[in-house]
């Protein structure tokens, strides 16, 4: 058995586990009949890996593992990459959604465009229109406040 299908097999336990736990999550009010509660999306996510798990399975029956990392550098951008993820998750506290978010996406598609050095108006420009679009969708539609920044906050106030 090569690499993939021990990969697969990984997947579709996490999915079976990830399944057990939803079915476990209690809720705090009384979920409306035509209301999908709490539990959906993380039953979702369980099937759709062991789905994943499943194919990943049957797709790599005679296929040789690829080498997942083939160099330092690569070594270096999955450190990078981590890096980048943690600060995000750090600083978005402080720093807000809109400024934190704008950053990973710009660093992130640089890191991981690889040989193709795409424009860096071109990433500042489809960042800031995705963050844009998550943050109107977000506070407008679903309204819903996502974070503002603690520093934001503050900077806010002492100006206005």
């Amino acid at each position: 058995m090569n690499k993939d299908r021990y990969l697969s097999l990984f997947y579709i336990l996490f999915g079976v586990v990830v399944i057990i736990v939803a079915a476990n999550i209690k809720t705090m009010f009384a979920v409306a009949s035509e209301d999908t509660g709490p539990k959906f999306f993380p039953y979702i996510v369980g099937v759709c890996m062991c789905l994943c798990g499943i194919g990943k399975f049957f797709s790599s029956k005679d296929k040789k593992a690829k080498q997942f990392v083939k160099s330092k550098k690569d070594w270096l951008r999955i450190i990078l990459i981590s890096s980048i993820l943690l600060a995000y998750a750090i600083l978005i506290k402080y720093l807000g959604y809109v400024i934190c978010s704008t950053a990973l996406l710009i660093s992130l598609a640089i890191l991981l465009a690889d040989e193709k050095k795409p424009k860096t108006w071109k990433v500042i420009v489809f960042s800031v229109a995705v963050v844009a679009v998550v943050f109107i969708m977000f506070k407008y539609v679903l309204k819903i406040s996502l974070p503002e920044g603690i520093w934001i906050k503050a900077i806010r106030k002492a100006i206005f």
